[in-house]
């Protein structure tokens, strides 16, 4: 007798933790920060990743602050790394990738402060559409991130 037999379709397949297995996309960031020796870049990212698989495999209070923390500990340091190189901007990709790290975080505001104010993307009634779109936020941050280090 197979085992899956046994176990009703609902739970075999439903809730996908999405969110926890996109936090993994962290770790390129600490690699290649670490490699162009951003090393606080790298910690930070380090922190972030640890935090958001502790807070999308363990939803709570703590986890959800201390995931707010390192979020905005990774905003701000990739502001500051951001404006220091913006106004050293000399090439036309310089340019490209600077114009591309503004589009990333627009599309995040968008997608979590706009998503929440109208109950859409992360903030879907559907649980499993709404996990896809913080996932993509995890995937568009990540890039938006490693281009800055490229500027």
């Amino acid at each position: 007798m197979d085992i899956s037999d046994q176990i009703p379709i609902e739970e075999a397949t439903t809730e996908i933790n999405y969110c926890y297995y996109s936090s993994f996309i962290f770790i390129v960031n600490v690699v290649v920060f670490f490699y162009k020796n951003y090393y606080m870049y790298a910690l930070f990212f380090l922190i972030l990743f640890l935090t958001s698989i502790s807070f999308h495999s363990n939803k709570n209070n703590i986890t959800y602050l201390l995931d707010k923390i390192s979020i905005l500990m990774v905003v701000l340091y990739g502001g500051y790394t951001f404006f220091g190189k913006y106004s050293h901007i000399e090439t036309v990709e310089q340019s490209i990738y600077a114009s591309l790290v503004i589009t990333s975080f627009i599309i995040t505001i968008y997608l979590y402060y706009y998503g929440f104010q109208c109950g859409k993307y992360c903030f879907s009634e559907n649980k499993n559409i709404a996990n896809l779109w913080h996932s993509m936020i995890h995937v568009v941050s990540c890039i938006g991130h490693i281009l800055i280090v490229l500027i």
